[in-house]
């Protein structure tokens, strides 16, 4: 029972401490099931990739909103501030979603590229945002490589348990 209580304590102060970006990723499941189960549009000229478009956004939106509170967190910013970075992503991501054409998805290798280098600059965004004073170096350093070897925890778990 002990476990039970740790692991719901642990879950709740994560859904306390990054309720957007748990939101995203809890959006972007619900827009992929969306568009595997439900969306009966079939033909290519009757297609335009609305649920895609809106799971990539949430996709990416996790990454920069992770940002936003990390930031927010190290330089202890006010709350409208925070909520200002809140909706410069929504922006951000909404201008993303509707500079998708449904013509990118013909041009794959295009869109695959201009996607990965989207979301890579929300990516270095998290892992670089808290540090950007001098003195901060070291810190900066030891995050990322906290960060690697947590990737590599969970690629070597993924490859021992499938």
């Amino acid at each position: 029972m002990f476990q039970f209580n740790k692991i719901a304590k642990d879950v709740l102060a994560t859904l306390l401490r990054f309720p957007i970006p748990i939101l995203s990723a809890a959006l972007a499941f619900v827009f992929i099931v969306i568009e595997i189960h439900w969306n009966t549009n079939t033909g290519a000229d009757k297609k335009n990739f609305t649920y895609i478009k809106l799971f990539l956004e949430c996709v990416s939106g996790i990454s920069y909103f992770i940002a936003v509170d990390f930031y927010s967190e190290a330089k202890k910013i006010e709350w409208s501030t925070k909520t200002g970075l809140y909706i410069l992503g929504f922006c951000i991501l909404g201008m993303h979603f509707y500079s998708i054409t449904p013509g990118m998805f013909d041009s794959e290798p295009v869109f695959v590229s201009r996607y990965l280098i989207f979301i890579s600059c929300f990516h270095l965004l998290v892992s670089s945002v808290a540090f950007y004073q001098k003195n901060e170096i070291q810190n900066f350093w030891q995050f990322n490589y906290f960060l690697f070897i947590k990737l590599l925890q969970f690629i070597f778990w993924i490859h021992a348990n499938f």
